[in-house]
């Protein structure tokens, strides 16, 4: 529920609203004047989406426009909208609670828009990172690989990757580096079916997690793999102080 002291508006939109073929489905935040796009929200056929009103259409009572249309096989995507517009607006009140006002200037804004992010797909906050820092390059598959040789004390005297397990500093196996290099090879073959030779950090996205989804089963790849994959991607994301 939005506070009365602060309003926030979200609607939802289509990323391409004339494919055939399903499209990104983004939230549109409007705030104070302000508005932010978190864009991935889940995706949908064009088709199953009811548009939004034209000039002189009068609405129907209890139809909701520009969101899906109420059937089966659209119950999961609604659920989903309708868990990421309260998500945003618990986000919204949480954030003006704190500041007492709207997120006005540009660096609060874009802080806002993060907060959001990480509300709507459950990321964790870099700032609570135990081990992060800032990597130069925009690469994601630049940082595994340097990661892996960072890891490895064959190659790193000693590594500089290393990990704390119930209290104690231990160094990686090289099952985990096999682990990642498959990983690597994997994305990289589903970065060439969508024109993509390198994944960059911003590329890392729910339309990419839908997307990346999509290719694992149709390879038949298993639930367990693909899992694995995320897991470590959201690590590395992490580790490497990336914000969008």
């Amino acid at each position: 529920m939005t506070s009365t002291k602060f309003k926030v508006n979200i609607n939802f939109n289509l990323r391409k609203p004339n494919d055939i073929k399903p499209t990104s489905i983004n939230a549109i935040v409007r705030f104070n004047g302000e508005r932010i796009v978190i864009s991935g929200i889940d995706k949908i056929k064009p088709s199953e989406w009811r548009a939004p009103l034209t000039e002189g259409e009068k609405p129907k009572k209890g139809v909701r426009y520009n969101f899906p249309k109420i059937n089966v096989q659209n119950t999961s995507i609604i659920s989903n909208l309708k868990d990421a517009e309260q998500k945003i607006d618990k986000a919204f009140n949480d954030y003006t609670f704190k500041i007492n006002r709207y997120p006005e200037t540009k660096d609060e804004i874009k802080d806002f828009h993060a907060f959001c992010k990480r509300n709507v797909f459950n990321l964790s906050d870099p700032e609570e990172n135990i081990q992060k820092e800032k990597f130069k390059s925009d690469s994601l598959f630049d940082y595994i690989e340097l990661y892996i040789k960072e890891s490895d004390p064959k190659q790193t005297t000693p590594p500089k990757r290393t990990f704390i397990y119930k209290g104690e500093e231990k160094q990686y196996t090289d099952r985990s580096r096999t682990v990642w290099k498959s990983m690597i090879k994997t994305l990289k073959d589903y970065g060439l079916t969508i024109e993509k030779a390198d994944l960059k950090f911003i590329d890392v996205n729910l339309e990419f997690y839908n997307g990346f989804k999509d290719y694992m089963t149709s390879k038949k790849h298993s639930q367990n793999y693909f899992g694995t994959i995320v897991k470590y991607i959201k690590k590395f994301m992490n580790e490497s102080g990336f914000t969008h």
